[in-house]
């Protein structure tokens, strides 16, 4: 319980963009998928999404 004290409002609201964005990434991959959308554009947003998980791990 004292780490979470000592985290700051600032990094607990990062976190919570970049899990949001990572979510919203993959999914904007799979709705693509399963509208039928060129595969390109479902590459893109892939690719998006394991960009912004490798900046979130590092």
């Amino acid at each position: 319980m004292e780490n979470d004290k000592s985290i700051s409002l600032r990094f607990k609201v990062f976190n919570s963009v970049f899990l949001v964005g990572i979510c919203m990434s993959f999914s904007c991959s799979l709705v693509n998928f399963i509208l039928g959308l060129g595969e390109v554009i479902i590459l893109i947003s892939f690719a998006c999404g394991v960009i912004t998980v490798v900046l979130y791990v590092i």
